[in-house]
């Protein structure tokens, strides 16, 4: 499996006129639609990495590839066996490719509130979280090792709704212990990124690109 990322502050102009004009009508609509510009140019730069790795996987190139989507809107690559997500935070954009279907997410680690919780995690997220089965929300004090706990649960569940590709159906409707052999979770530099996958063989290779 390869990871293709690169920061939005990199995307150059000309990259982003070259990669819009290989997106077919529909999808440049849909970025002309988008009022924020980094809006625009995180669309743009999503396919185009998906693009990258597509064509170094199938041999191809880019502009020979072609996009659809599901009923629930998750895209595919028509061209061939090739499988692809993406995901953005901030100034990053990364995407996976691979033989076999992914999912991929990625936040910055931050203080929220642990009320969030009781929405987005089942007991037994809550007791891999703090440790302990029985707390009170209103008297946490969440310290780095609650916060990465935390946001490793929520981005394997976000990668996993993205690889089954019905969209964010409930964050409670799986708990972290369900998926949590399939997902490869890693923290750096204040990120942390999810990878779900079925395939047995997850290595990984990270490329910053274009």
């Amino acid at each position: 499996m390869n990871i293709y990322y690169k920061r939005l502050c990199n995307f150059t102009a000309e990259e982003y006129d070259k990669y819009l004009s290989m997106m077919d009508e529909d999808r440049k609509a849909a970025v002309s639609r988008m009022r924020i510009e980094n809006d625009r140019r995180r669309s743009v730069l999503g396919e185009a990495l998906a693009r990258l790795g597509i064509s170094r996987l199938l041999n191809c190139k880019e502009e020979a590839i072609s996009f659809t989507r599901t009923e629930k809107g998750k895209p595919l690559c028509v061209n061939g066996d090739a499988f692809f997500n993406v995901s953005h935070c901030g100034d990053i954009v990364i995407c996976a490719v691979d033989w076999q279907n992914v999912g991929i997410d990625i936040e910055k680690i931050r203080d929220v509130e642990m009320r969030i919780t009781r929405i987005a995690c089942t007991d037994s997220d809550r007791e891999y979280i703090f440790g302990e089965k029985e707390i009170n929300l209103d008297e946490i004090e969440p310290n780095d090792e609650i916060l990465k706990r935390l946001f490793t649960v929520w981005t394997a569940k976000e990668a996993y709704f993205k690889f089954v590709g019905i969209g964010i159906v409930g964050l409670r409707t799986v708990s972290y212990n369900e998926i949590k052999d399939n997902c490869v979770n890693l923290c750096e530099n204040g990120f942390m990124l999810s990878i779900y996958s079925e395939n047995e063989n997850k290595g990984i290779e990270f490329k910053e690109v274009l």
